[in-house]
């Protein structure tokens, strides 16, 4: 699944920036424990919305 939103610069300028997937998982996490507000907490209850804290990223498991 692929789709677009856009972007609205201060030039007026339309910016489209298009769904790709992420390098990683590792880069997703550390995208998520920088920046929280990433997790859409506004649309669970947008009146008590939710707030996120980092307790510990998810720990390895070896596959062997």
């Amino acid at each position: 699944m692929t789709g677009s939103i856009f972007l609205l610069k201060d030039d007026k300028e339309l910016l489209e920036m298009k769904e790709s997937p992420y390098d990683s998982e590792d880069l997703l996490q550390q995208l998520l424990k920088d920046y929280p507000a990433l997790l859409a907490g506004d649309l669970i209850n947008p009146l008590k919305p939710r707030r996120w804290l980092l307790i510990t990223r998810e720990m390895g498991v070896p596959d062997t």
